[in-house]
């Protein structure tokens, strides 16, 4: 299992056919870690919630799902 870094993010967001803006300017990657190995466990979290386009909860969920 790899670690998720600024790279591997950057790499996901530009190769991505998403279309949702995240409202943070900043993600921490601990944290998206973290959840990442969660979920590759089977952990399920809450949904990530949208409005429109935008993120309004569940930013570093989001991140964490486009790797798993």
């Amino acid at each position: 299992m790899r670690n998720i870094d600024q790279k591997l993010i950057l790499k996901a967001i530009e190769e991505s056919d998403n279309t949702l803006i995240s409202t943070h300017k900043k993600l921490c990657l601990p944290i998206i870690n973290r959840i990442y190995k969660k979920m590759i466990n089977g952990i399920k979290f809450d949904d990530i919630k949208v409005c429109d386009t935008l993120i309004i909860d569940g930013h570093h969920r989001y991140v964490s799902i486009s790797k798993n």
